[in-house]
């Protein structure tokens, strides 16, 4: 046992330390193209609230809205039209997500990269 207690006191018999340290050396261009590279990675979430918008704009149009003969389109065509704008941003709301959720990044592999590119 390490510790004691006398009257109150406590005597300490063994003191472990565990204080080693990694240190890395990296130039500052490698370090600049890493943190670049993953930086874009990073970014990625912000082009889901996008995608998002775009979705659920087109939806509530589809919903809202009775397409008139307007220039020389019809009714019909302008529905259509509409139909596959909401269709196409179905598509590029699917393919954001796979992405952000492909090109997960986090201080792990951050790290990682750094320690690797020497």
């Amino acid at each position: 046992m390490a510790l004691r207690r006398n009257n109150g006191s406590v005597k300490v018999d063994n003191i472990i330390s565990n204080t080693s340290v990694n240190v890395i050396q990296i130039t500052e261009d490698k370090l600049e193209n890493i943190l670049m590279r993953h930086l874009k990675k990073l970014e990625k979430p912000r082009d889901l609230l996008g995608a998002i918008s775009l979705f659920l704009s087109l939806l509530i149009v589809m919903f809202t809205t009775e397409f008139k003969n307007v220039m020389f389109l019809n009714s019909d065509t302008w529905k259509g039209i509409f139909i596959c704008l909401l269709v196409g941003s179905a598509v590029y709301l699917g393919y954001v997500i796979k992405n952000i959720c492909k090109d997960k990044d986090s201080i792990e592999s951050i790290m990682e990269d750094i320690k690797n590119s020497n």
